[in-house]
């Protein structure tokens, strides 16, 4: 046994010492074989904490920026002491990104990880105050036709801080042409990030809306609704003549849920009284004339407490239950003895002690009343048989 103990000592002291000398051995070849990465380190590092913003770059760095950023390693060393930087970072950033900018030529004829890696680094500027010209837009725009998410997906961060609507415009028909390629979710918070004249890229998308495929469509109607976008018209048109896939209804219907409107509640209402009516539709229905206490919408609302779905019928009972429910109209709701409505009744009212205790009696004392008209029709039923 203490032999085990000491070989299994060994062993561990063996990879320990071998750990150490690994280290070592490693810092001592990256101190020989790399002295230029860690001195163009260094040298960056001195020259952006030395950085004056009454002077401006220094020529040692515009010569760095101007003859060495060329080379990816190069870039990558820069954009880390970059993202390091506190103090001045936003004047150093201003005046580093031009030259950044003009290497897009060089990069565009680079491989996948080196131009995914520049886009990234674009990405990382603010573009507030400075806009480019159409030359340099259109080079960039090249990024979105590669085959690479990655490059794709930086290249897209990038174009939403641009803030140019019309450049944003183009590249969601680039999106639109990937169909699915680029994450919807990706998407739509982009578009939510974007800085620049929201009102006028909102007409854009609207222009084009119905060339685009459908999942453009739901992300693009997402993007208005949580943008808060005024889209009332194009949704009410994809409501009434339902050109778009399901999908983008479902969309459109959402959209009004949290932005209710006149014209769109008839809709609703005409949906709810006709029986051919899709479940989702009713449920979105229902959701959507939430914001109304209506005779003839509570009417119909409340048709749907026994629907055979589910869904449907707890967003009818959850409506009844916001607008208010009298005992009367909770007793009238038990009497259908529909055992999934009274289960929806109680989840809601799980909190109110009183009326949850009502409901449980009401329930105990109809379904008493019940077993007794069946104990008296069961002897009927048998003599006349």
């Amino acid at each position: 046994m203490n032999i085990i103990i000491e070989i299994y000592i060994f062993v561990c002291a063996m990879l320990l010492l071998f750990d150490v000398v690994f280290l070592i051995t490693k810092n001592l070849k990256n101190r020989k074989f790399h002295p230029q990465k860690n001195k163009l380190k260094n040298m960056i590092q001195i020259e952006l904490q030395n950085y004056d913003p009454a002077v401006g770059l220094s020529n040692k760095l515009k010569d760095f920026l101007e003859n060495k950023i060329e080379k990816t390693k190069n870039l990558i060393i820069l954009q880390n002491e970059l993202e390091r930087t506190i103090r001045y970072k936003k004047n150093i950033q201003v005046e580093i990104r031009p030259y950044i900018l003009n290497k897009i030529d060089i990069y565009l004829n680079k491989n996948e990880y080196e131009q995914a890696y520049y886009a990234y680094v674009v990405s990382c500027f603010d573009y507030e105050k400075e806009k480019y010209d159409e030359k340099f837009y259109s080079k960039f725009l090249l990024f979105l036709d590669s085959k690479s998410l990655y490059i794709f997906s930086n290249a897209m961060n990038a174009i939403y801080k641009f803030a140019d609507p019309y450049l944003m415009s183009v590249a969601i028909q680039k999106v639109n042409e990937k169909n699915g390629f680029y994450h919807s979710k990706l998407f739509v918070d982009g578009l939510l990030k974007f800085d620049g004249d929201s009102d006028r890229l909102n007409s854009l998308i609207i222009d084009d809306f119905y060339k685009y495929s459908a999942l453009t469509q739901d992300s693009l109607l997402t993007y208005f609704r949580l943008k808060g976008a005024n889209v009332d018209k194009l949704c009410l048109d994809i409501l009434r003549n339902r050109k778009v896939d399901d999908e983008v209804l479902y969309a459109a219907m959402r959209y009004f849920a949290k932005y209710p409107n006149e014209q769109a509640k008839k809709i609703f209402t005409e949906l709810l009284q006709a029986e051919e009516t899709f479940w989702v539709e009713q449920l979105l229905a229902i959701q959507a004339l939430k914001h109304y206490d209506e005779p003839l919408v509570r009417h119909l609302i409340k048709e749907k407490i026994t629907s055979r779905n589910w869904h449907v019928r707890i967003n009818a009972i959850g409506y009844l239950h916001n607008k208010g429910l009298g005992q009367d109209e909770i007793l009238n709701i038990l009497s259908l003895s529909d055992k999934y409505t009274n289960e929806a009744l109680l989840h809601y009212y799980k909190d109110d002690m009183e009326i949850s205790k009502y409901i449980r009696d009401t329930m105990s004392a109809i379904n008493t009343e019940q077993n007794k008209v069946q104990e008296i029709e069961s002897p009927l039923v048998l003599a006349i048989s």
